[in-house]
């Protein structure tokens, strides 16, 4: 499994949220066809460290698949939170959910995996 050296290197815009897992104080998202120097990857990306969650500036306790599509619009660093914008989309005709989860942790890490052999 090859580490990415940092997100910065990957564009996040329309790539699938495929999994979530959460435990403690990480958060683990499993993304397919994210782009980094041309080429299409799956990804694992680690969050550890997260003390707070905020979906939409209402706190959380973990961030949910909210349906089995979901988007990634956006994934960034702001004030040394993470933001990442997620449009869930749904199956009824134009149905759609647009979310922003703020992330927050002093001492946050963010680690980023390719799992495009080992999936």
């Amino acid at each position: 499994m090859i580490k990415f050296d940092s997100t910065e290197q990957l564009c996040f815009h329309d790539c699938n949220l495929v999994k979530i897992l959460n435990s403690s104080n990480e958060i683990n998202l499993h993304i397919e066809n994210i782009y980094a120097d041309d080429d299409k990857y799956s990804t694992k990306i680690l969050l550890r460290n997260v003390d707070q969650i905020k979906k939409n500036g209402v706190i959380v306790d973990k961030i949910r698949m909210e349906t089995d599509d979901g988007e990634l619009y956006s994934f960034y660093e702001e004030n040394l939170d993470i933001v990442i914008d997620v449009i869930w989309h749904k199956y009824s005709p134009n149905s759609e959910e647009f979310c922003t989860y703020l992330l927050e942790g002093k001492s946050m890490m963010v680690e980023v995996y390719d799992t495009t052999r080992s999936e």
